[in-house]
């Protein structure tokens, strides 16, 4: 039996989700939604230092260096895809 998992909490997060654009480089923009944490460090490595995106992979499915993240007033390069394999991606940002 396959195991599914229901990722739809990426969607609101108990109110957490914000909206979000995102553009992949030379594609269309696509709204999407998912946790934006602008002070996000992980303890010991720099490289994943600053803001970060956490939203379905199905949301940004080819996510890649340099696509675009219009979040508010905020526009992000992303700086490192990190799909955990599981249904989600965490997008490594930098402002653009």
């Amino acid at each position: 039996m396959a195991f599914a998992e229901d990722l739809s909490m990426y969607d609101d997060l108990n109110g957490f989700a914000v909206a979000a654009t995102y553009t992949p480089q030379g594609g269309a923009a696509t709204p999407i939604r998912g946790v934006f944490d602008k002070d996000y460090a992980e303890p010991f490595d720099t490289e994943s230092s600053g803001p970060v995106f956490t939203t379905r992979t199905a949301n940004v499915p080819n996510a890649k260096q340099g696509d675009s993240l219009q979040i508010g007033a905020g526009s992000y390069k992303v700086r490192t895809p990190k799909p955990d394999g599981l249904g989600v991606t965490v997008l490594t940002l930098k402002l653009a």
